[in-house]
């Protein structure tokens, strides 16, 4: 048996390696792989079909820069049979720009060997590959429609998703279309898929089926997501419930009600939802155990960057911007920057050009944060820079004349 494909460093060549039947063994598709032997370097692992040479050098071939040697790693648990390994290194290589399917050692070229030791999963990630090519028609060879076809007819409702988003990209989302967006999202629905219940609910939205009774409209969708565990449904409810003007705290079906089921489960964002609400009805008071504040500091409880935000905001609002205030603006808007949230960096530059705080070296000042706002792509920094800096020149070039 004559089988081998081996890795060297800066190009591919493919070399004949005889792997002797006493050293693969009786293997069997879909057994573990074995060590088949040594040739020129080269560790060959393989079984029956399939051999794979790994060279020691060829993680800095694909520019694979891994101190604890993850990518190594995950080839040796790759050779041995992991599908999940598998899987793991196409998507490193997809990062890595390598987005064929027919070369050694690309993404295409694992999860294939995922798909052929059994991972029906891997062939969603093919179709992902399919549309990152731009191979999203019917009639495209191994593309998209192909692979999450394949991965439907394997039993992954994800499939059906993949497929129905494609068919609303374009533009087929008519009911009666049997291969349509509507049609892939029912079969996930009928599945129990509630992401697919969910995408129904704002399909429906979009066309304004929004009415209670209306059996198969946007209302009806969000509460059976919700039913099957999609928290992120009772938000929606409770947004369209706003938009429809239901907001009265006793309205058993309005905003408050499942902006606060949201809430009680655990949605961050629900709880800024209520917040604002509560802010808009002017409910400012620290201890009010349904205002503003309450909500706003369980969102930022439950460590979400954005209710720290609305907490530094609504504290500036009250004039509580000093830096020794421990519940002020600055303290908030610095939790959430520390927690990443690209709004507080470019409020902590507002707020500190508002203070003066505007010289080059000040490492708490206007400069600094609007810097780490340009770094975080807040596309509002730039232009405030350019303008402080303007400003600062100004005052220097005044300075000078004067003198």
């Amino acid at each position: 048996m004559w089988q081998c494909l081996r890795m060297v460093r800066g190009r591919r060549r493919v070399r004949r390696v005889p792997v002797l039947d006493g050293q693969t063994g009786s293997a069997s598709k879909g057994q573990d792989w074995v060590k088949a032997g040594e040739f020129g370097g080269a560790v060959y692992y393989g079984r029956p079909g399939l051999v794979i040479g790994i060279d020691a050098d060829d993680e800095d071939r694909f520019g694979f820069s891994d101190p604890v040697g993850v990518s190594r790693r995950l080839r040796e648990a790759a050779v041995a049979g992991d599908t999940e390994a598998m899987r793991d290194l196409g998507w490193i290589r997809l990062r890595q720009g390598s987005n064929t399917d027919d070369e050694l050692d690309s993404a295409g070229f694992w999860w294939k060997r995922a798909v052929a030791s059994g991972s029906t999963a891997a062939l969603l990630d093919l179709g992902h590959l399919g549309e990152n090519r731009g191979l999203t028609g019917d009639d495209d060879h191994e593309g998209a429609v192909y692979w999450y076809r394949k991965a439907v007819e394997a039993g992954e409702v994800e499939g059906m998703n993949r497929l129905a988003r494609l068919r609303r990209d374009q533009g087929r989302v008519s009911d009666d279309d049997s291969d349509g967006a509507v049609f892939w999202w029912r079969r996930a629905a009928d599945a129990g898929n509630a992401e697919a219940m969910s995408r129904l609910a704002w399909l429906r939205k979009e066309q304004g089926r929004v009415d209670n009774d209306d059996a198969d409209g946007a209302i009806v969708w969000w509460k059976r997501a919700s039913a099957n565990g999609y928290r992120g449904a009772l938000i929606r409810l409770g947004d369209l419930r706003q938009e429809q003007g239901r907001v009265a705290d006793d309205d058993p079906d309005g905003a408050i009600y499942w902006w606060k089921q949201a809430a009680d489960a655990g949605e961050s964002f629900a709880m800024i939802r209520l917040g604002g609400f509560r802010e808009q009805e002017d409910r400012l008071a620290d201890d009010d155990p349904d205002g503003a504040v309450f909500w706003y500091r369980q969102a930022a409880n439950a460590a979400d960057g954005l209710g720290s935000v609305m907490m530094g905001e609504l504290r500036e609002k009250q004039g509580r911007a000093a830096d020794d205030d421990p519940d002020g603006a600055i303290f908030w808007y610095k939790q959430a920057a520390d927690r990443g949230q690209i709004l507080a960096f470019f409020a902590l530059g507002l707020l500190r050009s508002q203070q003066g705080r505007l010289a080059d070296d000040d490492p708490d000042g206007a400069i600094f944060w609007y810097k780490q706002s340009d770094a975080m792509g807040d596309p509002r920094a730039s232009e405030a820079l350019r303008r402080l800096r303007n400003q600062n020149q100004a005052e220097q070039d005044d300075s000078a004349q004067k003198d």
